[in-house]
């Protein structure tokens, strides 16, 4: 019961992983130290924050696309969901981003999953950890749902479509652009025409041409997307 493999015959692990490789299709082989493995479940413990990760990576991604998503009107709107149901009970013709949050709340299960399985390493003692079976539960549950909601995440990502309209007004009307303006005209200058565009109501690409700091064409140039998203120049 706790590793020593007392009353078992020398050949009882090799039988047995033989067996467990014929019902599973996997290759098994024994621990090198099976007391250990039995008294401290420290891989499954690894398996299951490697799976909390994943979850979570999946979360916040989704939680991305929601906001992205939000709108049409009064949000960013910048993307567009795939449509799962005919809409709001409340707002008709409302878009919910179901998929996405049942993505989040399966990251929160796995995550609660990974906690449980923290306490329940703790509830070993000396050779044994009775609390295997909260492990295994926790596993099984965790696989399977991570594995259905990334299959159901990945049908709706491939399904977003971008409105590029609106995605170029947010840049034009953005002033976070202003930080490539800095190196060309100074942080000071860049605030001045910053909190111009601010009062003013009117796009930072005007201020500047209004002040004739920069040509149409270097301003071009400064805010295009590529420079935007990379070093400067040397």
């Amino acid at each position: 019961a706790i590793g020593t493999g007392i009353n078992s015959s020398v050949s009882f692990i090799r039988f047995a992983n033989q067996k467990l490789a014929e019902l599973s299709g996997y290759s098994f082989k024994p621990a090198a130290d099976l007391i250990d493995v039995t008294q401290n479940l420290d891989s499954l413990l690894v398996l299951i924050y490697l799976l909390e990760v994943s979850a979570l990576g999946l979360s916040k991604i989704a939680s991305d696309l929601r906001l992205m998503s939000s709108g049409p009107r009064a949000g960013f709107g910048e993307i567009r969901l795939p449509e799962y149901q005919k809409g709001s009970s409340i707002m008709p013709g409302k878009n919910n981003p179901v998929t996405l949050e049942s993505v989040s709340q399966v990251a929160y299960e796995v995550s609660g999953n990974a906690q449980k399985m923290s306490h329940a390493y703790l509830g070993g003692q000396l050779e044994l950890n009775v609390m295997f079976p909260v492990f295994i539960t926790s596993l099984i549950d965790s696989f399977d749902l991570l594995t259905k909601s990334a299959a159901l995440f990945s049908e709706t990502v491939l399904k977003v479509t971008v409105d590029v309209k609106q995605c170029r007004e947010l840049l034009e009307k953005s002033l976070s652009s202003s930080a490539a303006l800095i190196s060309h005209i100074g942080y000071d200058k860049t605030a001045e025409m910053v909190k111009k565009a601010i009062v003013t109501n009117v796009s930072l690409e005007t201020i500047l041409l209004d002040s004739k700091l920069l040509t149409g064409k270097k301003l071009r140039e400064i805010l295009s997307n590529g420079s935007l998203t990379k070093p400067g120049k040397v």
